[in-house]
C-alpha cells in the first residue's frame, strides 16, 4: 500500500489536491475531519479539552470548535497544549485505518492535514505533496471561508511551520494559486508518476 501525505499551511490549497485523489477513487484520511471527530464523540478527549480550557468550549452537546480556536490561537502554549491532547489519539486514530485499508488491499492512501508533521504521522508516508500559495491568497481564502480578521488569519499562520520548511519534507510542491486547471496538469503528472509505482 503506497500511503501519501498531503499537507501545507491553512488555506494552501491541500483539499483540491485530495479531491482530485478522491476523483481518482483514492481513500483520503482527511486529519481535520479525525480531529472532529474526536472532540464529538471522545469523552476521554472532550474532557482534557473541558479542564485544559475551560468549561466555555463546551456548548452542553459538543465542545465549540470556534469558542476552542479562539482560545488556542492566542498564544503557542494554549496550541501546544491542544496538540499535546490531541496528537496521540489522532495518530492512533489514523493508524487503525491504515491497517485496516492494508488489510483490504487498498493500493493508494492519501493523509491530508496542516500538523502530517507534528502528528508523527511524517514517518507513515511514502511520499509528501506540499500545496503552495502566496500567503496573501492564504489570508484571503481564510477570511472569505471562515470570516477572520486578517490579523487573526496572520496570527494562526506564524503558528504554523514556514513555507520554507514545509519545502524541505516535500516529495512534489503544487503550486494552487493559480487556476485550477493549471493545478491539475501538476497534478495529473504526479497522479502518472505515483502509477508507475504501483
Amino acid at each position: 500500500m503506497l500511503v501519501i501525505g498531503i499537507t501545507g499551511r491553512m488555506a494552501s490549497g491541500k483539499s483540491t489536491i485530495s479531491n482530485f485523489f478522491k476523483e481518482k477513487g483514492v481513500v483520503v484520511i482527511d486529519l481535520d475531519k479525525v480531529g472532529h471527530m474526536l472532540l464529538s464523540t471522545d469523552n476521554e478527549i472532550i474532557d482534557k479539552v473541558i479542564s485544559t480550557f475551560g468549561k466555555e468550549v463546551w456548548d452542553g452537546k459538543k465542545i465549540d470548535r470556534q469558542k476552542l480556536g479562539k482560545i488556542v490561537f492566542a498564544n503557542e502554549s494554549k496550541v501546544k497544549k491542544l496538540n499535546a491532547v490531541m496528537h496521540p489519539k489522532m495518530k492512533r486514530v489514523v493508524v487503525d485505518i491504515l491497517n485496516r485499508l492494508n488489510e483490504m488491499k487498498i493500493e493508494v492512501v492519501v493523509i491530508e492535514g496542516v500538523l502530517l508533521v507534528e502528528i508523527g504521522l511524517i514517518e507513515l508516508v511514502d511520499f509528501v505533496i506540499v500545496a503552495d500559495a502566496d500567503e496573501e491568497i492564504e489570508v484571503k481564502r481564510v477570511q472569505q471561508r471562515d470570516g477572520l480578521a486578517t490579523d487573526e488569519v496572520k496570527k494562526r499562520l506564524s503558528l504554523q511551520m514556514s513555507r520554507k520548511a514545509f519545502f524541505r519534507i516535500a516529495d512534489w510542491v503544487v503550486d494552487t494559486t493559480g487556476p485550477f486547471e493549471v493545478t491539475k496538469v501538476r497534478m495529473d503528472e504526479i497522479w502518472r508518476k505515483i502509477r508507475q509505482m504501483l
